[in-house]
């Protein structure tokens, strides 16, 4: 037994690097039989006998190139250092180099397009596992990534970096002057402003930062992109007040469901 492995591996390897380069020979195809010439019949021949040696010949597929990244256990980080294919389209790229989340490494080496090495021994899909410290955060982002999302993690701005853009963004404003003949029409109008529909504002509403900013594929663009918030139906309320481009993953016993709400103008009876 083990000498038929050893020669079944030997031709597998001998037809891998020997691979077939030349195109079959077609000798074409009849609906009569005629006499042959000698000419056609050597061709005949030798289009049989290839047609056998192609057929014989085992065809070994190619391992699939992956990228190559060293887990850095206390950053929860992987810094990738070998990029191969679909790898240059996920992590952050700094001056140190290029990085990958958590959940980017797992999705990355459960996809097969990541070897994922700690202390150079290369690490398995279980001990991948491990490294996720929320198991439904990962899960939300898995089934987006399967769809063709590109999920980044948002980056924190300095606040008062943020203050000043947004002091100088755009024109000043102008104050419109209220001229002291019309005080009638301004009544009216401030009557018709408290008995107007008003946006709904939830007092208890549940605050929490986006867990990843969802971009959608191309092929897909009478979607918009959104950000994706991670919650268990213990942290749901009802009465959610928050961006409409905000989204909801809510996992519940493995199953992941998104959920978006848009804020309502109701009247005030």
């Amino acid at each position: 037994m083990t000498s038929e492995i050893r020669q079944l591996a030997e031709k597998y390897i001998s037809d891998h690097n020997n691979p077939i380069t030349k195109k079959l020979e077609l000798f074409g195809s009849k609906l009569f039989l005629s006499p042959l010439t000698e000419d056609e019949e050597c061709r005949k021949d030798k289009f049989f006998k290839d047609k056998e040696d192609y057929l014989k010949h085992n065809r070994v597929d190619r391992r699939v190139a992956r990228g190559v990244a060293e887990w850095l256990p206390l950053q929860n980080q992987a810094k990738v250092t070998k990029i191969v294919g679909a790898l240059a389209n996920f992590g952050v790229q700094n001056k140190d180099g290029k990085f990958l989340n958590a959940e980017e490494a797992l999705f990355l080496l459960e996809i097969n397009k990541l070897e994922l090495v700690c202390n150079d021994v290369p690490m398995g899909i279980e001990e991948a596992y491990k490294n996720i410290r929320c198991l439904k955060k990962y899960l939300a982002y898995k089934q987006l990534a399967l769809h063709g999302c590109k999920l980044k993690t948002p980056v924190l701005k300095n606040s008062r970096q943020t203050e000043e853009v947004e002091e100088q963004d755009g024109p000043p404003t102008k104050v419109a002057k209220i001229d002291e003949n019309v005080d009638q029409a301004t009544e009216v109008l401030e009557k018709l402003r408290q008995n107007a529909p008003k946006t709904f504002q939830a007092r208890d509403s549940l605050k929490k930062a986006a867990d990843f900013d969802v971009n959608m594929p191309t092929c897909r663009e009478k979607f918009e992109n959104f950000n994706l918030i991670v919650c268990t139906s213990e942290e749901y309320a009802s009465n959610v007040d928050e961006d409409n481009l905000n989204v909801f993953a809510l996992n519940s016993d493995g199953d992941v469901s998104f959920y978006k709400f848009y804020n309502t103008n109701i009247p005030i009876l």
